[in-house]
């Protein structure tokens, strides 16, 4: 153990007793720490335990309830009823992300930065802003978008032509079909 020559021995002791004291209240500690934190994993599981059989006793009744006896032509009425209430909806909203991606497919990545991208969904209308870093590229946007079927130009800027690099414009589009 300890040596502690150079004091008396009852300061030795003394030392003594109090580094085991010591040394006991620390080892205590990181087991009472390490106890509570084995606590709140098993708490943990626990709850996550209790939720999978929550959910499986849930799916299990569904089951049953469909197995045994549900009247299958209303459930299958029901559904279809739901599901064109759904396509209705759909049809009567925009489909953002289609636009998005239709606008993103047009633009030549590289040469092409977008600053905005607005939606008049009640005019059908897509204005667009950026700057393309040369004549070539807003070429290559204009032409693009002549070819996309489902979008037509409103207002081009031709007279952005005039600059060579780092052209700023404005085009105005319309959605000629839905885009899906």
């Amino acid at each position: 153990m300890y040596r502690f020559n150079l004091l008396p021995a009852i300061h030795q002791r003394q030392t003594r007793w109090w580094l085991m004291q010591t040394q006991l209240g620390y080892t205590l500690t990181i087991m009472n720490i390490f106890i509570f934190i084995l606590v709140i994993i098993f708490f943990q599981f626990n709850n996550l335990v209790t939720q999978m059989t929550i959910d499986a006793q849930e799916q299990y009744e569904q089951v049953v309830h469909v197995a045994q006896g549900s009247n299958r032509k209303t459930d299958i009425h029901e559904l279809n009823t739901q599901i064109q209430m759904m396509k209705t909806v759909q049809d009567q909203h925009t489909n953002y992300p289609a636009v998005l991606a239709t606008v993103l497919q047009i633009t030549p990545e590289k040469d092409i930065v977008l600053n905005t991208l607005q939606i008049n969904t009640e005019e059908r209308l897509i204005s667009i802003t950026g700057v393309a870093q040369n004549r070539d590229a807003l070429e290559q946007l204009r032409i693009n978008t002549e070819q996309e079927p489902t979008l037509g130009i409103l207002e081009f800027p031709f007279g952005a032509f005039a600059q060579s690099e780092k052209i700023p414009f404005s085009i105005m589009l319309e959605e000629l079909t839905p885009i899906e």
